[in-house]
């Protein structure tokens, strides 16, 4: 069946209009491709990581080493996805700055591009770029532990903006709670 751009066309999933390079709190959630339990198990209402899980918390962790203006708060890993809440600074200064990571390609360009049908331009430090790096480094480590190039990720992910204390608490309890729900 060929192509039909009318029938057949990807849509952002992004907040139209919306700067993702804002400083505030931004709730996401990546899930593997096929929902596969790549990264461990539920033991009573506790995560048990395996060495993918664990792998994937190092990445997840490493993100405030690669890009300095932002901070992690809540998050977990779970069997076939991450819930995290990801918080970027008011610094612009000493903000977000990307930095290439193995199987990561530093592109001077690469801000400068756009990606995707949609058109939208790629932001040092913006929650698109973060998610991007993170996904990438993950699944560059994850090809080699597995010793295929399968993916790892769905193409998308979840994100939230979080919207004040009362929404962020709400999330939190959300994540920690996540383990039990199984």
């Amino acid at each position: 069946m060929p192509f039909d751009p009318e029938h057949q066309h990807r849509h952002s999933i992004r907040l139209k209009g919306y700067d993702y390079s804002q400083a505030r709190a931004y709730f996401i959630t990546l899930v593997t491709h096929h929902r596969q339990c790549l990264f461990g198990n539920i033991l009573g209402n506790e995560m048990r990581l395996n060495p993918v899980g664990k792998m994937v918390l190092r990445e997840w962790m490493r993100l405030v080493s690669r890009f300095p203006g932002i901070n992690l708060d809540e998050f977990i890993v779970m069997p076939d996805h991450l819930h995290g809440i990801i918080v970027l600074s008011n610094d612009k200064d000493s903000g977000a700055k990307y930095v290439a990571g193995p199987g990561v390609v530093n592109n001077p360009t690469l801000d400068q591009k756009r990606y995707g049908v949609t058109g939208v331009p790629l932001v040092a430090g913006s929650i698109p770029v973060i998610v991007r790096a993170f996904k990438s480094a993950a699944a560059f480590r994850y090809h080699i532990m597995a010793n295929n190039n399968d993916p790892l990720w769905l193409r998308n992910y979840y994100e939230h903006i979080i919207r004040d204390e009362e929404d962020l608490d709400r999330i939190r309890r959300y994540i920690a709670g996540n383990p039990a729900k199984g």
